[in-house]
């Protein structure tokens, strides 16, 4: 299977900060890691249980602890499927926890619906072959807008954002290391036809918002973390003549 060849190793981006590079073949997301003096903070619950494995697996090899919390920066299913096996407490908006709910629902009324993401979906019939399906649940712990852990030595502030990929997208932000996950928030969404495009308003929105914040890095779901002259071209795409 494709994701025998995912990696293996966490990269150090500072130095609380980590992240298990995202996987292109399979389109597995980054998953980030925020390391204080008592608690540790893991960014995403990954595509599936075989994705959290290789996260802890990847962070044994740093003697990292496991997380004490995972958030989700939104619902869809790479970044979500992976809570119901999580270590530690999960945490999402009020908004994700409903759109996971849903997603529960629709699954569970109509049987041919895991075999159509197979068909569809990029990645989805690696993580999860003939005869599995995932387990979703919601999380833990939930929130309307913000939520700030403090880890020890280090605070994470989840807030949600205008966003043009999902309505429930959430910023991940450590002040102290100046890093920033963004999720999937700057992309665009891609219609029944498969066409691609990005509500430009909401972008707009989403760009003042993450300039606002003084980073140095800025890790989105499907890429390497950029610096800050690098997250500019995904912030102010040149306009389709």
């Amino acid at each position: 299977m494709k994701i025998d060849q995912a990696p293996e190793s966490v990269v150090r981006l500072t130095d609380r900060v980590y992240y298990l590079p995202h996987f292109e073949p399979t389109d597995r997301p980054i998953l980030g890691y925020v390391r204080g003096d008592r608690y540790s903070l893991a960014i995403d619950a990954g595509a599936s249980p075989a994705h959290v494995s290789n996260f802890y697996r990847a962070l044994d090899a740093e003697g990292l602890p496991h997380p004490t919390y995972t958030v989700l920066t939104h619902w869809h299913w790479d970044h979500a499927f992976g809570m119901s096996c999580v270590e530690g407490a999960t945490v999402a908006s009020c908004a994700t926890n409903e759109l996971l709910a849903e997603e529960a629902r629709l699954s569970a009324i109509d049987e041919t619906y895991w075999d159509g993401m197979r068909r569809e979906t990029r990645g989805f019939a690696d993580e999860y072959p003939i005869g599995s399906i995932p387990t979703i649940v919601q999380s833990d712990i939930q929130f309307e807008d913000t939520l700030t852990f403090d880890l020890g030595g280090v605070e994470v502030r989840l807030f949600r954002s205008v966003a043009p990929h999902t309505d429930d997208s959430v910023l991940v932000h450590i002040p102290q290391e100046r890093v920033v996950f963004l999720g999937d928030s700057v992309y665009g969404m891609c219609d029944e036809q498969g066409e691609h495009s990005v509500d430009r308003t909401k972008l707009e929105v989403l760009a003042a918002t993450v300039r606002g914040l003084d980073c140095e890095w800025f890790a989105q779901g499907h890429w390497e973390p950029l610096d800050a002259v690098g997250i500019e071209e995904d912030l102010d795409p040149v306009e389709e003549q």
